[in-house]
């Protein structure tokens, strides 16, 4: 399950109404029956009565934990992360299956392997297959890589968009 931004932003709001302070349970008979926290402007406890759960003891515990300061903090950090990785792209989801690769000489890298050690080679083309010496058209297609090198004994089983270089690096010196 992946939380919406606009959750978070509802949850965020609903902390910062929430009353501030650690929980506290209460017990009856052994059984969790209300979470007590500081209530500052009634000078007292603001209590929340527990349902009935089947697992009451461990609900308790969870809401125990979940003061508002705690939810913001989470929830702060977790839109922070969301904004740092928005630009970073996970290479294994780029990959697809080598049915759907471009056959129209556009430039991809490919996974596959001659044998048992599959790796990646960069930079392939699908080209067709010319004559040495007559430079004439075969109506053969294989994929070719730079320096007109030719893999057609290898088994590709992936590609995916050739992904761009990194940004420079300034040195701090």
């Amino acid at each position: 399950m992946t939380v919406s931004p606009e959750k978070i932003a509802e949850m965020l709001a609903a902390a910062e109404k929430a009353t501030p302070g650690k929980r506290r349970i209460t017990e009856f008979n052994g059984v969790p029956n209300a979470i007590m926290t500081p209530h500052p402007d009634f000078g007292g406890m603001a209590i929340c009565t527990l349902a009935v759960h089947h697992d009451i003891h461990g609900n308790a515990e969870l809401l125990k934990l979940t003061d508002p300061d705690t939810i913001r903090e989470i929830l702060t950090e977790l839109t922070t992360l969301r904004s740092q990785l928005s630009g970073i792209t996970d290479e294994t989801s780029s990959w697809q299956p080598i049915e759907t690769a471009p056959k129209d000489g556009t430039t991809v890298d490919l996974y596959g392997a001659r044998g048992a050690t599959p790796r990646r080679f960069p930079d392939a083309r699908w080209m067709e297959i010319h004559m040495m010496g007559t430079g004439d058209p075969t109506g053969e297609y294989r994929w070719f890589f730079p320096a007109w090198d030719m893999y057609g004994e290898f088994e590709f089983t992936h590609w995916r968009d050739v992904p761009p270089n990194p940004e420079p690096t300034h040195d701090q010196s």
